[in-house]
């Protein structure tokens, strides 16, 4: 099993905490870029929540498929068959992250960003090493919307 984060050595430098999201409007960024290339994996659920602030307290929310589970998030994976078993220094963490988007309709009243949800068409799509760069982020963009 994969540890749910990553935080590498700039980070580490920078006391930054661990990454547990990548922001798919910062895929191209130094940080990200080659695990869109070549890091895609999916983490499959059946749903994720959400909480509210409700009279002081804070309200859960499932959010799940209206098709029901599961749902499968795009994730990214810095961990590597040829990687090292153990962190190169203290403090690195090789794992994966969950790629977030912007939330849109109903679910803005929840949470401003959501994990990237894929059809089952879009995931094989994503968990393809053949697809580009170019084309994941495509897909990423425009994941659940109808042609």
């Amino acid at each position: 099993l994969e540890t749910w984060g990553f935080r590498p050595a700039w980070a580490v430098a920078r006391k930054v905490p661990m990454m547990i999201n990548a922001r798919l409007d910062k895929a191209a960024s130094s940080t990200w870029k080659a695990m869109f290339k070549s890091g895609r994996i999916l983490v499959p659920a059946d749903g994720w929540y959400e909480w509210l602030p409700m009279d002081g307290r804070k309200q859960p929310y499932f959010i799940q498929a209206n098709s029901g589970p599961p749902v499968y998030f795009a994730g990214l994976s810095s961990a590597r068959p040829d990687a090292p078993a153990h962190a190169p220094a203290p403090g690195v963490v090789f794992g994966f992250v969950l790629v977030t988007a912007p939330a849109e309709s109903g679910m803005l009243d929840v949470h401003d960003r959501r994990p990237l949800v894929l059809t089952l068409e879009e995931a094989r799509v994503w968990l393809d090493p053949a697809t580009t760069l170019e084309e994941a982020l495509h897909l990423a963009n425009n994941a659940g919307k109808t042609s």
